[in-house]
């Protein structure tokens, strides 16, 4: 034949003729689709060219190929020849995963519409099978599997259009070595911000182990690689109360081996910064800063020396951070803890020691001519039957009547005492004030110018504790406050400065929120 096509792609044609036997002035080379509309492209040679290519052609594309002579006279018949443009091959092929048997690669796909895929993957040095996979034209990736461990293959992809076949993309990747996954591995410790494992493995090659933690609230993993020496590590920098997946691979220079997967969880950490709020005889109020953890609750126990732990009932929720603990005994020293609790996880506990308060010794004089139990009531303004009291009568039992001082009165000094609706079978509650300023007394002021009072109430009902405010009347002396436990219906009032004038307010506290039971003004 005089002329020839030489080489097709995506976009080009080439063709090759032999030299006209007439003397020519050059050549002229036309490409025309066969088929359908399309634009003609056309180019000239000089009389010494005998090959040329035609550029800017369309994919997948039947051209018409003429080759003209030209001579002064005009242009001879022309040498035609007709090519099909090839498919435009994949581009940017990637190794996105490579084991010890399979591999996974990846690529940009032509732009032109496809009826598919062929991918061959060759061993290049070695004897043995070669694969091949037919692909759906929507495809862009390939796991290939089944193949030899530690050979180096040679991978090709072609893009097809019906009977057309593109140019391949080709890379080449080595497969792995085999490397077994660690064996025994297991939790060995756990604290608020570590978990420590320890595993083993066979007996062969290894560079080292990557060790993955994860964490279930979908917060950053934390990855760490591990010499090949190391048989146990601990992950440090976690978070406390929180649960893991652990992920421990075996790696061989790049091969890495399966994981073996581990769930772990941290511990709790403690509650912190215990203080005591306010103290009673027989009740300690305590808070405390919460845990970093989330958490479900707490545990509060206290023991005095000599005798087991009692529990505060009922737990404190997630959210509480303070506590009343009551039913202790006066002037004794208490040990508190406080645990923190997650479903069955369980914190340190934060340790605190605090003595109750003392309780105050009294006097209370026989009322004359009166049978049965006595009914201690609050000193009162508001006149109703006196009688004459006189402090010299002291039945021996030690107990000084609430507002006196334990001398002689002067000559007919009385004391006016008002029952309020009940009476108490139980001796009162004694309460110190928590918050007590120093008041400039005069410097020859005695014990006997300070006074105690007792002052009585109704139950209300669910109460944790109450808190009696006394404020005076008419003079510039700092208000008392006193808290007493919630299972108290009265309270000895100490520190009162005598012959002064209060108003005493009783209010219960009940889940946060203050409820007034009494208002009395006392004297």
């Amino acid at each position: 034949s005089q002329m020839q096509v030489t080489d097709v792609q995506d976009n080009s044609i080439s063709v090759k003729w032999l030299p006209s036997s007439s003397p020519v002035t050059g050549y002229r080379v036309t490409t025309t689709p066969k088929n359908g509309p399309g634009p003609t492209k056309t180019k000239t040679a000089g009389p010494d060219q005998t090959e040329m290519t035609i550029e800017g052609l369309q994919p997948t594309v039947e051209y018409v190929v003429s080759v003209y002579a030209q001579n002064p006279s005009g242009e001879s018949q022309p040498l035609v020849q007709t090519a099909v443009t090839t498919i435009p091959a994949p581009t940017d092929l990637k190794f996105t995963q490579v084991t010890p048997t399979s591999l996974s690669a990846q690529w940009t796909p032509p732009n032109v519409q496809l009826t598919g895929y062929r991918v061959r993957v060759t061993p290049k040095e070695k004897t043995g099978p070669m694969k091949e996979i037919n692909l759906a034209p929507d495809s862009s990736s390939v796991v290939v599997s089944g193949l030899m461990v530690a050979t180096k293959y040679e991978v090709s992809v072609y893009a097809l259009k019906d009977t057309l076949t593109s140019r391949p993309a080709q890379g080449v990747v080595t497969t792995l070595e085999n490397v077994s996954p660690p064996r025994r591995a297991r939790v060995t410790d756990a604290t608020e911000t570590t978990i420590t494992i320890s595993w083993r493995t066979k007996t062969e090659t290894i560079t080292g182990f990557q060790v993955d933690a994860v964490p279930a609230n979908g917060q950053t993993p934390i990855q760490r690689t591990i010499k090949p020496d190391v048989r146990s590590y601990t992950i440090t920098g976690l978070q406390p109360g929180t649960d893991y997946k652990i992920y421990l691979y075996t790696l061989n220079d790049n091969a890495r081996s399966s994981p073996v997967v581990i769930d772990a969880s941290t511990a709790i950490d403690a509650p912190s910064n215990l203080r005591f709020l306010a103290t009673t005889p027989n009740s300690l109020l305590v808070s405390w800063q919460p845990p970093r953890a989330r958490i479900t609750g707490y545990i509060i126990k206290y023991e005095k020396p000599g005798s087991p732990p009692r529990e505060v009932v009922p737990r404190p929720r997630p959210g509480v951070t303070e506590a009343t603990i009551t039913g202790l005994e006066p002037g004794t020293e208490y040990t508190i803890y406080v645990i923190a609790l997650k479903n069955n996880q369980k914190s340190e506990p934060l340790i605190g020691r605090k003595k109750t308060d003392e309780l105050p010794q009294l006097v209370t004089l026989p009322h004359p001519n009166l049978h049965g139990p006595e009914i201690l009531d609050v000193p009162s303004t508001v006149q109703k039957t006196p009688f004459v009291t006189h402090p010299g009568y002291d039945t021996g039992n030690g107990i000084q009547l609430p507002g006196t001082s334990g001398q002689q009165p002067s000559v007919g000094q009385q004391m006016i005492f008002e029952e309020h609706g009940f009476r108490r079978t139980t001796p009162p509650t004694t309460a110190t004030p928590i918050r007590h300023r120093p008041r400039p007394y005069p410097p020859n002021v005695g014990q006997e110018a300070l006074s105690q009072t007792t002052i009585s109430w109704a139950p209300f009902q669910d109460t944790s504790e109450y808190i009696i405010s006394c404020h005076p009347v008419g003079t510039d002396e700092e208000p008392l406050q006193f808290r007493v436990p919630g299972t108290s219906t009265s309270a000895t009032l100490t520190g009162l400065t005598r012959g002064a004038t209060y108003n005493v307010i009783v209010e219960a506290l009940k889940d946060q929120q203050r409820h007034k039971v009494r208002e009395e003004v006392v004297t």
